[in-house]
This record gives C-alpha cells, sequence and structure tokens, in this order.
C-alpha cells in the first residue's frame, strides 16, 4: 500500500499534462437550450420551418360543384349528401382521389 499513494498522484499530475479532445472524457455541457453550445459563445441560426403539406383528399360537390374533403358525409356549402362513387363496372366503392377502380381495375371516368 505504500506505493498506490504516490503513483495516483503521479498518475493524475501526468494526465492532467496531457491535453485532450473537447469533452474528454465528458460530454461538453449544455448550453441554455441543452445542446452544446459553440465556439465564441454565438447561438445557432433554428432552421425554418417547412409548410405544412396537405394530405387531406378533395371530392367535387355534384350540387354545387365546391371542393370538399372526401371524409366528409355532406357537403358544408350546401348541405347534400355527397355522393360515394361506384365503380360502372364491379359496383364496388371507388376510394376518393381514385383513377381505377381498386377491385377491378376498371377506369373511374
Amino acid at each position: 500500500m505504500g506505493w498506490f499513494f504516490p503513483a495516483l498522484l503521479i498518475g493524475r499530475l501526468i494526465s492532467e499534462s496531457v491535453p485532450r479532445a473537447q469533452g474528454w472524457p465528458y460530454p461538453p455541457r449544455p448550453g441554455p437550450w441543452g445542446t452544446p453550445q459553440p465556439e465564441g459563445g454565438a447561438r445557432p441560426e433554428p432552421a425554418p420551418a417547412a409548410p405544412a403539406a396537405s394530405n387531406k383528399t378533395l371530392v367535387h360537390c355534384d350540387n354545387c360543384s365546391a371542393s370538399v374533403e372526401a371524409a366528409y358525409s355532406y357537403c358544408p356549402h350546401c348541405g347534400e349528401k355527397l355522393a360515394e362513387r361506384a365503380c360502372r363496372y364491379c359496383g364496388q366503392a371507388i376510394e376518393p382521389g381514385a383513377k381505377h377502380c381498386g377491385y377491378c381495375g376498371g377506369s373511374v371516368k
């Protein structure tokens, strides 16, 4: 045990004199927003927000020709019930915005 403390002291002195990469052995302290601050204290500019893409499928009302979301059962403009489109070949319901029937492949037009 007589050699332990001098070896610990010498090892500590050597380890403090050797330059290390930034943040070793611990990561850099976070800035006020939880991210490491860049050199010079400059704050990073926030990324511009991308415009939200609309994934809503629209259909046209047969009564007033207004564009209406496909999820609606009634037209919010005129109050008429929106007609469900059916395939003229197999009679199955056609998804809003589809160009062909999903069951038989027939053209919607």
